[in-house]
């Protein structure tokens, strides 16, 4: 059988949510930032989406069987439902308990090594665009298309990471949904708090707050974004929100600052590796190339931050295929039954 068990599917996983909580933990012992308190947002949150999509699994189910006309489809689907709700961990717990650690570790760089790294990862965009690449994607978007575009990056976006993970908890083998996760996290681990807190930088819209000498530079992004969205948008609450939590010794869900390398582009790359080869991988480009244009054009990232993203993401999503790896298809069958009678 070309699949693994549920208890190796969790293992690994809940090994790298157990190591982000102890790296957590640890960095607080030294900032003071309380964290405990942002895990039962993400508990709730994930834990609604993977029941939802664990029912939309019993109904597609429900929906095979009956033109079979089987004797009682709902019980025999009940039965069925058992491996895929232990699965369901992954999503449900693991996950968002990793996610609160990793949150609680992001909103502690402004008081441990700050961003030492802003003018350098601004000047590399100069040095690629001729100006800072806001200015370009400001370019090339109609500002009439700017609220979409925010709506894109404020919701869109988060909904494709659950309901993604969710989805594939209910639909897809555990080997598949143990390497989506696995990569995923130890991008995060590796990414989003190894390097972010080595080569850190908050970016572009932030970096008033981080460095004294990049204030009117970036000024005139912070004035656009002013006219052009609404000023109860959804991404200028969130950069509001953002902003206040830099002095704040609470790990809040969704806070935390953090520029290079961007998450949201790393999370993308693995979509667009999971779905390679597949009907959905065209819509895991432009999903893709959505969240890249939309992070420079909003202010959240400078562009170099996508590349050693996308870099990070390749790698993690290589390490955790060969953790779950399939075995070596060259022995044949005969072979196997030898060994398995030796």
């Amino acid at each position: 059988m070309d699949d693994i068990s549920t208890k190796r599917a969790l293992a690994f996983p809940a090994l790298l949510a157990l190591v982000m909580l102890a790296v957590a933990s640890a960095i607080s012992l030294q900032t003071g930032v309380s964290g405990w308190r942002v895990f039962a947002p993400y508990l709730g949150a994930w834990g609604a989406s993977t029941l939802l999509s664990m029912l939309v699994w019993m109904f597609v189910q429900v929906l095979v069987l009956l033109p079979t006309r089987a004797d009682h489809p709902l019980q025999a689907v009940l039965r069925r439902v058992r491996e895929p709700a232990r699965v369901a961990l992954l999503p449900a717990f693991i996950f968002p308990l990793f996610l609160g650690a990793y949150t609680w570790a992001k909103c502690s760089i402004p008081f441990t090594v700050g961003y030492g790294w802003e003018e350098v990862w601004a000047n590399a965009d100069r040095m690629i665009f001729g100006e800072d690449a806001w200015r370009w994607a400001h370019s090339v978007l109609p500002e009439f298309l700017a609220s979409a575009m925010t709506f894109y990056y404020a919701v869109i976006w988060g909904f494709a990471l659950v309901f993604s993970g969710t989805l594939i908890s209910a639909f897809a083998s555990r080997r598949f949904t143990a390497t989506y996760f696995t990569a995923l996290m130890l991008c995060w681990l590796i990414g989003g708090t190894a390097m972010a807190y080595s080569i850190s930088a908050a970016g572009p819209v932030f970096a008033h707050l981080t460095d004294p000498n990049l204030a009117d530079r970036f000024l005139p992004l912070r004035v656009e974004l002013g006219r052009i969205l609404a000023k109860d948008d959804l991404v200028l609450k969130s950069q509001r929100y953002l902003a206040i939590g830099m002095n704040m010794k609470i790990a809040l869900k969704g806070g935390g600052v953090s520029a290079m390398p961007s998450m949201h582009i790393a999370t993308a790359t693995i979509l667009a590796l999971m779905a390679f080869r597949t009907r959905w991988f065209p819509l895991a480009l432009l999903f893709w190339g959505l969240t890249f244009f939309g992070s420079i054009y909003l202010g959240y990232h400078y562009a170099v931050d996508a590349p050693v993203a996308a870099i990070a993401a390749v790698f993690c999503w290589i390490i955790a295929r060969k953790i779950f790896a399939v075995p070596s298809q060259s022995m044949t069958d005969d072979s196997r039954e030898a060994l398995a009678s030796s």
